[in-house]
């Protein structure tokens, strides 16, 4: 199937040092284009979200809630809703998950556990079968840094995968929106800068390195699986072409 959507990507950033990191390497490689809005820099949100091939939305410093604080949440809350009832494919991850839930009337709340580097993510039946995870095996390693999560999924949001740590871990709302609790925008060279910016985060320096070696293990599967959920992703979003 060719790909019937255009080939730019709005990406959504919220925080100067939570970028795309892996995610722009992917758009890079596959011909596509990448428009950054720096909303923490104050930059406008377009007003028409269907002109784009997909939204994807980054993690952030702030909570969903920090609307007073940041001001652009708000405006952001609204463009989410009109992109997912316009169709437009949307993956956010970690606040951008967050954002999603929020947006469609879910609950995002602090979860039970604050995790920081590789968990282990868990498909269900519902994601063995969702095309974002299309080849996964049913256990897999991505890194996290959260403290909010999803609480409670939007009415008629599909729960695709948890941990033992976070049970919500991905969902979709309709054909192609999906909200992620985990980084697959995360490489080694990100994790370290989040070590030295968000440290406030870690119980202390020592931590940050636990952090970093235990990444290390399984920086490579990593890599690999966020490689092939970006693919999948936007296959499913027809932004490239889908296997013959």
């Amino acid at each position: 199937m060719l790909p019937t959507r255009p080939k730019t990507i709005l990406v959504l950033r919220h925080s100067p040092n939570v970028g795309p990191g892996y995610l722009e390497d992917f758009i890079k490689r596959r011909g596509l284009i990448q428009q950054l809005v720096a909303l923490d820099a104050g930059d406008d949100l377009p007003k028409n979200p269907d002109e784009f091939g997909a939204v994807v939305a980054l993690g952030g410093e702030m909570s969903v809630h920090s609307e007073k604080d940041f001001p652009f949440l708000k405006k952001e809350n609204e463009f989410i809703r009109q992109s997912v009832k316009m169709g437009v494919p949307y993956l956010g991850l970690c606040l951008g998950g967050q954002l999603l839930a929020k947006a469609m009337s879910g609950k995002v709340t602090l979860n039970p556990v604050k995790e920081i580097g590789p968990y282990e993510i868990a498909l269900n039946a519902e994601g063995l079968k969702d095309p974002l995870f299309a080849g996964f095996p049913d256990r897999f390693p991505f890194c996290q840094w959260h403290s909010d999560t999803f609480s409670e999924l939007p009415p008629e949001a599909v729960l695709l995968a948890g941990s033992t740590a976070c049970k919500h871990q991905a969902f979709r709302y309709g054909k192609t929106a999906y909200g992620l609790q985990f980084h697959p925008e995360a490489t080694t060279l990100v994790l370290e800068q989040w070590c030295r910016e968000f440290g406030s985060d870690l119980e202390s320096p020592a931590h940050g390195h636990r952090v970093q070696e235990k990444y290390a293990l399984c920086a490579a599967d990593c890599v690999k699986h966020s490689d092939r959920l970006f693919k999948n992703f936007f296959q499913t979003a027809n932004v490239i072409a889908s296997p013959a």
